[in-house]
Protein backbone atom coordinates (compact mmCIF):
# COMPACT_ATOMS: atom_id res chain seq x y z
CA UNK A 1 0.00 0.00 0.00
CA UNK A 2 1.20 3.46 -0.92
CA UNK A 3 1.46 5.89 2.04
CA UNK A 4 0.72 8.80 0.18
CA UNK A 5 -2.35 7.44 -1.51
CA UNK A 6 -3.25 6.25 1.61
CA UNK A 7 -3.17 9.47 3.25
CA UNK A 8 -4.79 11.19 0.43
CA UNK A 9 -7.57 9.07 0.57
CA UNK A 10 -8.18 8.56 4.57
CA UNK A 11 -7.56 12.59 5.43
CA UNK A 12 -10.43 15.41 4.48
CA UNK A 13 -7.29 16.17 2.47
CA UNK A 14 -8.98 18.88 -0.75
CA UNK A 15 -5.57 20.50 -2.06
CA UNK A 16 -3.06 18.05 -3.78
CA UNK A 17 0.30 20.22 -4.77
CA UNK A 18 3.19 18.28 -5.63
CA UNK A 19 6.22 17.89 -8.22
CA UNK A 20 5.40 16.19 -11.64
CA UNK A 21 7.84 13.68 -10.25
CA UNK A 22 5.17 12.51 -7.32
CA UNK A 23 2.77 12.64 -9.83
CA UNK A 24 4.75 10.31 -12.04
CA UNK A 25 5.34 7.92 -9.32
CA UNK A 26 2.21 7.73 -7.55
CA UNK A 27 -0.28 6.85 -11.05
CA UNK A 28 2.34 3.38 -11.08
CA UNK A 29 0.74 2.46 -8.27
CA UNK A 30 -2.91 0.58 -8.05
CA UNK A 31 -5.26 3.46 -7.17
CA UNK A 32 -8.43 1.54 -7.69
CA UNK A 33 -8.92 1.07 -4.02
CA UNK A 34 -8.55 4.62 -2.60
CA UNK A 35 -11.07 6.59 -1.68
CA UNK A 36 -10.34 10.58 -2.95
CA UNK A 37 -13.51 12.08 -2.53
CA UNK A 38 -12.58 14.80 -0.23
CA UNK A 39 -9.32 15.89 -3.18
CA UNK A 40 -11.26 19.08 -4.99
CA UNK A 41 -7.98 20.29 -6.28
CA UNK A 42 -4.51 18.98 -7.62
CA UNK A 43 -1.61 21.69 -8.83
CA UNK A 44 1.65 20.96 -9.76
CA UNK A 45 4.55 22.86 -10.62
CA UNK A 46 8.77 22.54 -10.87
CA UNK A 47 9.03 20.80 -14.58
CA UNK A 48 6.36 19.28 -17.37
CA UNK A 49 4.22 16.72 -16.42
CA UNK A 50 3.66 14.63 -19.40
CA UNK A 51 -0.33 13.78 -21.01
CA UNK A 52 -0.15 10.11 -19.58
CA UNK A 53 0.59 11.06 -15.80
CA UNK A 54 -2.39 13.83 -16.33
CA UNK A 55 -4.44 11.13 -17.79
CA UNK A 56 -4.28 8.50 -15.39
CA UNK A 57 -4.41 10.17 -12.55
CA UNK A 58 -7.89 11.70 -14.08
CA UNK A 59 -8.85 8.07 -14.71
CA UNK A 60 -8.25 7.38 -10.91
CA UNK A 61 -9.43 10.68 -9.05
CA UNK A 62 -12.01 12.19 -11.46
CA UNK A 63 -9.34 15.35 -10.87
CA UNK A 64 -7.24 17.40 -13.40
CA UNK A 65 -4.00 18.39 -12.66
CA UNK A 66 -3.78 22.26 -12.95
CA UNK A 67 0.05 23.39 -13.58
CA UNK A 68 1.82 26.69 -12.41
CA UNK A 69 5.16 28.08 -13.24
CA UNK A 70 7.21 30.26 -10.66
CA UNK A 71 10.29 31.06 -9.07
CA UNK A 72 11.41 31.96 -5.67
CA UNK A 73 12.43 36.06 -7.52
CA UNK A 74 8.96 36.20 -8.57
CA UNK A 75 6.24 34.20 -6.60
CA UNK A 76 3.86 32.65 -9.16
CA UNK A 77 4.18 34.05 -12.88
CA UNK A 78 1.75 31.90 -14.85
CA UNK A 79 -0.75 28.73 -14.77
CA UNK A 80 -3.40 27.32 -15.55
CA UNK A 81 -6.38 28.73 -13.39
CA UNK A 82 -9.91 27.14 -12.59
CA UNK A 83 -12.25 27.79 -15.70
CA UNK A 84 -9.57 27.28 -18.01
CA UNK A 85 -8.77 24.64 -20.44
CA UNK A 86 -5.91 22.43 -19.45
CA UNK A 87 -3.27 21.74 -22.07
CA UNK A 88 -1.38 18.94 -21.29
CA UNK A 89 2.63 20.10 -21.30
CA UNK A 90 1.83 24.02 -20.99
CA UNK A 91 1.82 25.89 -17.71
CA UNK A 92 -0.83 28.02 -18.47
CA UNK A 93 -1.34 31.72 -19.20
CA UNK A 94 0.57 35.03 -17.41
CA UNK A 95 -0.76 35.50 -14.13
CA UNK A 96 -3.15 38.71 -13.72
CA UNK A 97 -0.26 40.88 -12.25
CA UNK A 98 2.00 39.90 -15.13
CA UNK A 99 3.12 40.59 -18.89
CA UNK A 100 5.10 37.30 -19.52
CA UNK A 101 6.36 37.34 -23.31
CA UNK A 102 8.74 34.89 -24.77
CA UNK A 103 11.54 37.52 -26.02
CA UNK A 104 15.32 37.25 -27.66
CA UNK A 105 18.38 38.22 -26.48
CA UNK A 106 17.62 41.94 -26.93
CA UNK A 107 14.26 41.62 -25.38
CA UNK A 108 12.19 42.23 -28.02
CA UNK A 109 9.05 40.24 -28.13
CA UNK A 110 8.62 37.34 -30.56
CA UNK A 111 5.80 35.71 -32.67
CA UNK A 112 3.78 33.00 -31.82
CA UNK A 113 5.04 29.56 -32.06
CA UNK A 114 8.92 31.07 -31.53
CA UNK A 115 11.25 29.86 -28.77
CA UNK A 116 13.03 32.45 -26.91
CA UNK A 117 13.87 33.95 -23.45
CA UNK A 118 10.76 34.31 -21.31
CA UNK A 119 10.55 37.76 -19.48
CA UNK A 120 8.32 39.79 -17.32
CA UNK A 121 8.06 43.66 -18.33
CA UNK A 122 8.85 45.46 -15.90
CA UNK A 123 8.41 48.99 -17.79
CA UNK A 124 7.04 50.97 -17.25
CA UNK A 125 5.75 49.18 -13.96
CA UNK A 126 7.91 46.62 -12.11
CA UNK A 127 5.35 43.76 -11.02
CA UNK A 128 5.28 44.28 -6.86
CA UNK A 129 6.01 40.52 -6.38
CA UNK A 130 9.22 40.73 -8.40
CA UNK A 131 12.27 40.35 -6.04
CA UNK A 132 14.02 43.56 -6.01
CA UNK A 133 17.89 42.77 -6.33
CA UNK A 134 20.57 39.62 -5.41
CA UNK A 135 21.69 41.10 -2.32
CA UNK A 136 25.59 41.95 -2.27
CA UNK A 137 25.53 41.34 -6.47
CA UNK A 138 24.71 43.90 -8.33
CA UNK A 139 26.23 42.38 -11.50
CA UNK A 140 23.73 39.56 -11.14
CA UNK A 141 21.28 41.46 -10.82
CA UNK A 142 21.58 43.63 -13.89
CA UNK A 143 22.32 40.22 -15.81
CA UNK A 144 18.50 39.46 -15.24
CA UNK A 145 17.28 42.72 -17.25
CA UNK A 146 17.56 43.19 -20.93
CA UNK A 147 15.14 45.91 -22.04
CA UNK A 148 11.51 46.37 -20.52
CA UNK A 149 12.41 42.59 -18.95
CA UNK A 150 13.32 40.86 -16.28
CA UNK A 151 14.60 37.13 -17.95
CA UNK A 152 13.31 34.49 -15.79
CA UNK A 153 16.35 32.17 -16.84
CA UNK A 154 14.17 29.85 -18.89
CA UNK A 155 13.33 29.38 -22.35
CA UNK A 156 9.67 28.55 -23.71
CA UNK A 157 7.19 29.26 -26.45
CA UNK A 158 3.83 31.43 -26.44
CA UNK A 159 1.03 29.25 -28.39
CA UNK A 160 -2.23 31.40 -29.86
CA UNK A 161 -3.70 31.23 -27.18
CA UNK A 162 -1.67 32.92 -24.88
CA UNK A 163 -0.62 29.50 -23.02
CA UNK A 164 3.19 29.02 -22.09
CA UNK A 165 5.55 26.26 -23.00
CA UNK A 166 8.53 25.22 -21.39
CA UNK A 167 11.59 24.72 -23.12
CA UNK A 168 14.42 24.46 -20.92
CA UNK A 169 16.95 26.59 -18.87
CA UNK A 170 18.73 28.99 -20.67
CA UNK A 171 22.02 28.32 -19.71
CA UNK A 172 21.56 24.86 -21.07
CA UNK A 173 21.43 25.87 -24.09
CA UNK A 174 24.83 24.81 -26.21
CA UNK A 175 26.00 27.02 -29.01
CA UNK A 176 27.97 25.46 -31.86
CA UNK A 177 29.32 26.58 -34.70
CA UNK A 178 29.82 30.16 -33.26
Amino acid sequence: MCFSLKTLSSYPISTFCTAPTAYRMLVQEDMSSYNFSNLQHCLCAGEPINPEVMEKWRSATGLDIYEGYGQTETVLIAGTFKGMKIKAGAFGKASPEYDVQVVDEAGNVLPRGVEGNLGIRVKPHKPFSLFTEYTGDPDRTAECYVGDFYLTGDRGVMDEDDYLWFVGRADDVILSAG
